[in-house]
């Protein structure tokens, strides 16, 4: 009895983690290995979606209209000392209709990025964890891919403690209103893991992709923190934010930040979001 108790809970265990390789390096929670994405992350409703992979790449493509049912989701492992979710998309195909797609986490208060109805491949790393009011630290979650009429196509999937480049927004507002808005200072920083000859970042709503303009400006200049030119910094003092839509506030991880890096390691845009939300007090 106790050798079949075992093995049921190993044949358990081995269907909770599968398509992942758990801990692959000491930086790494765990990675999608892009092996078996057709059999084990599940859909919402059958047939909407088509997932292929090939051991470099996979893709979610939906081609049917509506608005229930478009994702795919896994239960991975979750700890706030691996917070960074990184992933590249290669490419992304676009089929009639609605177009769309996000990541959600929602054991993580919901943490919600994506891009509406215009998308641009690139880097992606988001602090999943940051600015998320949890009661309790869970260990393990599911990750939901919603899709809707396209064909998106990645070749990196993965929860580590570093990312190799990223973005990130701090605040002496964060810790102190866990929010932020007008005479607020904010920095803005891009870490690279090879010299860059210039960095600029521009802070976009996910919704067309709209410029969510900072004090009025539409592109934020960052300088080197040092000779080795890996990290990219500015600070400024917020005075408006937006409007965008109409709209002048903004929730968790509503505001994406893209960098542009030139003459370093990466050609495509870098991509992250603003962990806290914007209240412009109007």
């Amino acid at each position: 009895m106790k050798k079949i108790a075992l093995t049921l809970l190993l044949g358990g265990s081995a269907l909770l983690w599968a398509d992942i390789v758990k801990n692959p390096d000491p930086n790494t929670l765990w990675k999608e290995d892009c092996r078996n994405v057709e059999k084990n992350w599940r859909e919402g409703i059958k047939g909407q979606h088509t997932r292929t992979s090939d051991g470099k790449t996979f893709s979610f493509e939906c081609t049917q209209r509506g608005n229930t049912g478009h994702r795919d989701f896994i239960r991975v492992p979750v700890s706030p000392e691996y917070p960074w979710l990184v992933f590249k998309i290669d490419s992304v195909k676009a089929n009639p209709g609605y177009r769309t797609w996000n990541v959600r986490i929602r054991a993580l208060d919901a943490f919600n990025a994506g891009q509406i109805n215009t998308q641009e491949p690139g880097f992606f790393a988001f602090n999943v964890w940051e600015g998320a009011k949890l009661k309790d630290i869970p260990k393990s979650a599911e990750l939901f891919i919603y899709n809707y009429t396209l064909k998106v196509t990645f070749s990196e999937f993965k929860m580590v403690k570093r990312p190799d480049n990223f973005i990130t927004a701090d605040s002496p507002a964060f810790k102190e209103k866990k929010a932020f808005g007008p005479g607020d200072k904010i920095r803005f920083t891009v870490t690279l893991k090879e010299p860059a000859e210039d960095v600029s970042v521009r802070l976009i709503h996910p919704d067309l992709l709209f410029a969510a303009k900072l004090n009025g400006m539409d592109k934020l200049q960052l300088k080197p923190t040092d000779d080795t030119q890996k990290i990219w910094s500015a600070e400024f003092e917020v005075k408006t934010l937006g409007p965008v839509r109409k709209r002048t506030d903004f929730k968790r991880n509503e505001i994406l930040i893209r960098a542009s890096v030139l003459g370093g390691g990466i050609s495509e845009p870098l991509w992250g979001t603003i962990n806290y939300p914007y209240v412009s007090g109007k």
